[in-house]
């Protein structure tokens, strides 16, 4: 997956299994998408990770923002242990959930899987910016009506969508006005799936593209949705 601009936010990370020992530190993820965290200092025992390789598959985090990180599939890249000076680690990072918290063992599933590839808005050729001219005047007008999204029934469980978003002017005192659209394409589940298989789809999908396009190209969009996930809002009386 390729990401508009490279990711680099500072916060403190844990072990969901012990939250009171949270560690400084860094994560970066690169525009092609690989995720690195550096901390500083060790999870766990000092002296059980001198003697053993540490197993570290979850990692949950608060960062710059406010913002609620899970980090799963990680892996220790390098470590340097020091008694008494200042210990740092680097943990490869497989998925990065932003906005989430999960715990050990805890199952991630979701119900609609939203992605964008680079390359969609041509093949489907559909537009609703339409632009009219007035050259008597030497005026134009512009108008923006995002196209009606488009269903395909894949499975008796998942639907695919094509849908398009777009983004407009929103002051009128201004000297230059950009109106966008963009084609995003929704896997949604009648019943929560795990990640895995919305991502085989997604990747079928994106080979796919890649054949129809005849040129390789990527994931540029992600964002995933469960309906067992809910923010608790307070009552504004209380």
């Amino acid at each position: 997956m390729r990401i508009s601009e490279k990711f680099d936010k500072s916060g403190y990370f844990w072990l969901p299994s012990k939250p009171d020992q949270r560690l400084p530190g860094t994560l970066r993820i690169s525009e092609s998408g690989e995720a690195e965290l550096e901390v500083l200092g060790v999870f766990g025992d000092h002296v059980a990770a001198i003697n053993e390789e540490p197993k570290i598959d979850r990692i949950n985090g608060l960062i710059e923002g406010g913002k609620l990180l899970t980090l799963d599939k990680c892996l220790c890249r390098k470590r340097s242990i020091s008694f008494g000076g200042i210990s740092k680690s680097i943990i490869y990072v497989h998925f990065v959930f932003v906005g989430v918290q999960y715990e050990d063992g805890e199952e991630i599933k979701f119900s609609r899987f939203r992605f964008s590839v680079e390359g969609l808005d041509e093949w489907l050729s559909i537009s609703g910016i339409k632009v009219e001219h007035d050259w008597e005047t030497k005026g134009a007008s512009i108008i923006f009506q995002p196209p009606k999204q488009i269903s395909i029934k894949l499975t008796e469980d998942i639907d695919l969508l094509f849908e398009f978003g777009g983004t407009f002017p929103f002051f009128s005192n201004i000297t230059e006005a950009k109106v966008t659209q963009k084609a995003y394409m929704t896997l949604t589940s009648k019943k929560l799936l795990p990640l895995n298989a919305f991502i085989l789809l997604a990747f079928k999908l994106n080979n796919f593209l890649s054949f129809a396009l005849d040129q390789t190209v990527s994931i540029d969009f992600l964002t995933a949705f469960s309906y067992e996930l809910k923010q608790k809002i307070k009552d504004n009386n209380e």
